[in-house]
């Protein structure tokens, strides 16, 4: 098999994610830098268990800057976050994070390592009979997609709202 058949092949399977590099968030260049200063304070001075998901939004928008190494770092804080407040919880919480990972290593042109994060997720869904073998449906990830949504947008409140209160977030 060729590189390019290998490579359509794990494109395939990416997009199937649900992380940041597929909810199609609305951030216009001249907004990142605003998002990313927004980002930065809420880390800063929010005393919040849910920065798990602020990490990983930080590293979509370096991504989005051409800073993927500063992009793994976040996505490695996220992790790191995961690991010490949330160690007990469900592996579904993870595969935003692994996502993101895959997609990022994607664009560097990493796919061996892509694939690492890839079977991850796959793991994860199959353990939890997800829909298909990179997506399931779960509460972690409606919650963080909706997040992430409003913060890229105030104009996408009327989408984000129902997806919130169907999770039981005001």
């Amino acid at each position: 098999m060729s590189m390019n058949a290998d490579e359509d092949q794990v494109k395939a399977r990416l997009e199937q994610l649900r992380c940041h590099f597929t909810w199609k968030l609305l951030i216009e260049d001249t907004e990142l830098s605003e998002l990313e200063n927004r980002v930065f304070d809420e880390i800063e001075f929010l005393n919040t268990k849910f920065n798990v998901g602020i990490h990983n939004l930080l590293a979509y928008v370096k991504h989005l800057n051409g800073q993927n190494k500063e992009a793994l770092e976040s996505l490695k804080e996220a992790e790191d976050l995961m690991q010490r407040e949330h160690a007990g919880q469900s592996e579904a919480m993870k595969l935003v994070t692994w996502g993101n990972y895959a997609w990022l290593y994607y664009h560097m042109g990493r796919l061996a390592d892509t694939q690492i994060y890839l079977d991850k997720v796959e793991n994860t869904c199959k353990k939890f009979a997800g829909p298909s073998c990179y997506t399931m449906e779960c509460p972690e990830m409606d919650c963080e997609e909706g997040w992430a949504l409003l913060k890229c947008g105030e104009h996408l409140q009327e989408v984000c709202r129902p997806l919130l209160l169907h999770n039981g977030m005001p």
